[in-house]
């Protein structure tokens, strides 16, 4: 019996050290990769900021209950608006550029989002108007359809993209002086519309900017909005106007509103952003 107990000791042992030696070799390279992570960002946040950037946020969300995870989360937050910088280099491509609003806590998108951004997110082009270009704006895009564009791109990110409120598009759009149009009392320097567009949107960016540089506030496409419309959810603001629209509806001023399952061809949306405070200060 105690020969039995003997091989049978030997038998199954060698698998338990086995085992114990694989757990260890496994759980190595963990401990190895947070020690290389936080030499590279101690060894960069002074000098290389971008490498010291990556490597803090990859420590961060790998290795969150390491004691250095609090050091370094510190130097982040202390470093938020040159890491917000880095962080929109390496988003080009994917996030469309922004503009902050002086004086106001958050930004909006450049120009209305276009065919290629949303392409290269949602890997599909829902516009009509596809042979106007990769910089026309996207169209054919249901106030829904923007929700999945924003939530698959904050995933992306890691930002908490959004569609502007009515009031942050309205003061966006005056830039400062309450002209007739976004930008101008003359609507042919501002803005694609029915007498000059020759039925169909532009290419972003072709027309002069309002004081802020920002293209196409009026025309081209309706721009969604955050906002339910008066109380009604199923119904969401919209402001702009479009290339099919007459000049009274591509006004600042003009107001209008859609379904939120609407798709049309005059109808597409810019991006915004509430800023993190040491940015929307200036500091």
């Amino acid at each position: 019996m105690k020969t039995v107990i003997l091989l049978l000791t030997i038998l199954i042992c060698p698998c338990i050290w086995a085992a114990d030696a694989a757990e260890t070799k496994k759980s190595a390279p963990v401990s190895q990769t947070a020690d290389h992570l936080y030499a590279t960002w101690k060894a960069n946040n002074q000098t290389d900021q971008e490498s010291a950037y990556q490597a803090a946020k990859t420590f961060v969300a790998q290795h969150s209950k390491d004691p250095r995870a609090a050091k370094i989360k510190k130097w982040l937050a202390a470093n938020e608006k040159i890491l917000d910088s880095i962080n929109s280099k390496q988003l080009a491509g994917i996030a469309p550029p922004m503009v902050v609003i002086p004086g106001k806590n958050y930004e909006i998108g450049k120009y209305e989002v276009t065919q290629a951004e949303w392409r290269t997110l949602m890997n599909d082009n829902p516009s009509k108007f596809t042979n106007t270009g990769d910089d026309s704006p996207v169209e054919m895009v249901s106030w829904n359809d923007v929700q999945a564009f924003i939530q698959k791109l904050n995933a992306k990110t890691g930002r908490k993209y959004r569609l502007p409120t009515e009031v942050e598009w309205e003061y966006a759009c005056y830039g400062g002086s309450q002209t007739e149009y976004c930008g101008s009392n003359d609507i042919d320097s501002v803005a694609w519309h029915k007498g000059n567009s020759n039925n169909t949107p532009h290419p972003a960016g072709q027309k002069q900017p309002n004081s802020f540089g920002l293209y196409d506030m009026s025309g081209n496409v309706w721009e969604w909005l955050d906002d339910c419309w008066e109380g009604d959810c199923t119904n969401r603001a919209l402001r702009g106007g479009g290339w099919l629209n007459d000049k009274r509806l591509v006004r600042a001023a003009f107001r209008y509103r859609n379904g939120v399952a609407i798709k049309d061809v005059n109808i597409g949306f810019r991006l915004a952003r509430t800023l993190p405070k040491d940015i929307s200060n200036g500091k």
